[in-house]
Protein backbone atom coordinates (compact mmCIF):
# COMPACT_ATOMS: atom_id res chain seq x y z
CA UNK A 1 0.00 0.00 0.00
CA UNK A 2 1.03 3.16 -1.14
CA UNK A 3 0.39 6.31 1.35
CA UNK A 4 -0.76 9.41 -0.66
CA UNK A 5 1.73 12.51 0.39
CA UNK A 6 -1.05 15.22 -0.09
CA UNK A 7 -4.47 13.82 1.79
CA UNK A 8 -3.02 10.89 3.65
CA UNK A 9 -5.28 7.79 1.83
CA UNK A 10 -3.86 4.27 1.57
CA UNK A 11 -3.18 3.24 -1.76
CA UNK A 12 -3.49 -0.10 -3.90
CA UNK A 13 0.75 -0.06 -4.94
CA UNK A 14 0.08 -0.75 -8.40
CA UNK A 15 -2.20 2.82 -8.67
CA UNK A 16 -0.13 5.89 -10.11
CA UNK A 17 -3.09 8.16 -8.98
CA UNK A 18 -4.73 8.55 -4.94
CA UNK A 19 -7.98 7.14 -5.43
CA UNK A 20 -9.44 10.14 -3.10
CA UNK A 21 -7.60 13.16 -4.44
CA UNK A 22 -5.80 11.96 -7.90
CA UNK A 23 -2.44 13.35 -6.37
CA UNK A 24 0.54 11.32 -8.56
CA UNK A 25 1.86 9.04 -6.14
CA UNK A 26 5.23 8.78 -5.41
CA UNK A 27 7.45 5.56 -4.96
CA UNK A 28 10.44 5.22 -3.23
CA UNK A 29 13.06 3.98 -5.89
CA UNK A 30 15.48 3.39 -3.55
CA UNK A 31 13.25 1.10 -1.64
CA UNK A 32 15.24 -2.24 -3.40
CA UNK A 33 18.30 -1.01 -3.11
CA UNK A 34 17.88 -0.79 0.86
CA UNK A 35 16.01 -4.10 0.64
CA UNK A 36 18.70 -6.07 -0.79
CA UNK A 37 21.63 -4.33 1.34
CA UNK A 38 19.62 -5.78 4.00
CA UNK A 39 19.32 -8.85 2.97
CA UNK A 40 23.00 -9.54 1.30
CA UNK A 41 24.47 -8.47 4.78
CA UNK A 42 22.73 -11.41 6.45
CA UNK A 43 23.34 -13.44 3.73
CA UNK A 44 27.03 -12.32 4.64
CA UNK A 45 26.71 -14.24 8.14
CA UNK A 46 26.86 -17.46 6.33
CA UNK A 47 28.06 -17.08 3.30
CA UNK A 48 30.98 -14.36 2.19
CA UNK A 49 33.80 -15.10 0.41
CA UNK A 50 36.73 -12.80 0.10
CA UNK A 51 34.22 -10.18 1.89
CA UNK A 52 32.68 -9.79 -0.98
CA UNK A 53 29.13 -9.98 0.17
CA UNK A 54 29.59 -7.73 3.23
CA UNK A 55 31.59 -5.12 0.87
CA UNK A 56 28.71 -5.19 -1.71
CA UNK A 57 25.95 -5.18 1.35
CA UNK A 58 27.70 -1.86 2.94
CA UNK A 59 28.21 -0.23 -0.51
CA UNK A 60 24.18 -0.40 -0.78
CA UNK A 61 23.37 0.42 2.56
CA UNK A 62 24.97 3.57 2.12
CA UNK A 63 23.72 4.28 -0.93
CA UNK A 64 20.19 3.18 0.27
CA UNK A 65 20.72 5.36 3.40
CA UNK A 66 21.85 8.74 1.61
CA UNK A 67 19.32 8.99 -1.01
CA UNK A 68 16.62 6.56 0.19
CA UNK A 69 13.58 8.46 1.66
CA UNK A 70 11.20 6.18 4.01
CA UNK A 71 13.53 2.81 3.46
CA UNK A 72 16.36 5.13 4.91
CA UNK A 73 16.64 2.79 8.31
CA UNK A 74 15.96 -0.32 6.36
CA UNK A 75 19.57 0.68 4.57
CA UNK A 76 21.46 1.94 7.92
CA UNK A 77 20.41 -1.61 9.18
CA UNK A 78 21.72 -3.17 6.09
CA UNK A 79 25.35 -0.92 6.02
CA UNK A 80 25.40 -2.08 10.35
CA UNK A 81 24.94 -5.98 9.52
CA UNK A 82 27.58 -5.39 7.01
CA UNK A 83 29.96 -4.25 9.12
CA UNK A 84 29.12 -6.68 11.95
CA UNK A 85 29.27 -9.57 9.28
CA UNK A 86 32.63 -8.47 8.01
CA UNK A 87 34.10 -8.25 11.48
CA UNK A 88 32.69 -11.91 12.48
CA UNK A 89 33.78 -12.91 9.10
CA UNK A 90 37.28 -11.61 10.18
CA UNK A 91 37.80 -13.05 13.25
CA UNK A 92 36.84 -16.51 11.95
CA UNK A 93 39.67 -16.42 9.31
CA UNK A 94 42.06 -14.89 11.92
CA UNK A 95 41.26 -17.59 14.60
CA UNK A 96 41.10 -20.29 11.95
CA UNK A 97 44.79 -19.13 10.46
CA UNK A 98 46.38 -19.40 13.79
CA UNK A 99 44.17 -22.63 14.70
CA UNK A 100 42.15 -21.34 17.67
CA UNK A 101 39.01 -21.42 16.11
CA UNK A 102 36.41 -24.05 16.60
CA UNK A 103 35.10 -23.40 12.78
CA UNK A 104 38.38 -24.24 11.84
Amino acid sequence: MIKCSKCGVLNPDDTTYCQNCQAELKRDPYNTICILALVLSIVGFIFNPFYLVSIAGLVLGIIGHINGGPSKNLAMAGWIVAICSAVVSFLIDIFCTFGLGIFC
